[in-house]
């Protein structure tokens, strides 16, 4: 299976394991037209949901896009997409912002801020947002 190891400080904190790949519906075959959706799991402990290989970490937190398909035989539809924190000691972890039929995609995280872009589904424009990430997890 393959996998992506999330290493801060040299020091690995979990893992992306590869679920499947979708095409995404009603495209053609093209490198660029898939969801690969994996599986999270922090020191062992798995995290419930699917999940994107777009994602952050400082020392404390993950920050990782979150998908919500709705999944065919061997298409997907991304219904919806969250920017996803998570604190890495007490695994506690909610969501910083949501977008219907589009993804929510972490950027680069500066001091308190963790800033990201929204990618509307058919739309070639993204729009860049930054949030305290300190107030909520």
């Amino acid at each position: 299976m393959n996998s992506i190891q999330l290493i801060h400080n040299r020091i690995t904190l979990g893992t992306l394991e590869l679920i499947n790949y979708y095409q995404v519906e009603g495209t053609p075959s093209k490198a660029d037209n898939f969801h690969v959706v994996y599986n999270l799991s922090l020191n062992k402990h798995h995290i419930p949901g699917t999940f994107s290989n777009h994602y952050l970490l400082n020392s404390e937190y993950l920050f990782i896009t979150k998908y919500n398909l709705n999944i065919m035989e061997h298409e997907a539809s991304l219904e919806s997409s969250e920017l996803f924190q998570i604190n890495l000691k007490s695994k506690n972890s909610h969501s910083l912002s949501k977008l219907e039929f589009g993804k929510v995609i972490p950027n680069k995280i500066e001091g308190n801020l963790i800033i990201y872009s929204k990618h509307i589904k058919g739309h070639s424009l993204s729009k860049e947002y930054e949030q305290d990430y300190t107030k909520n997890c």
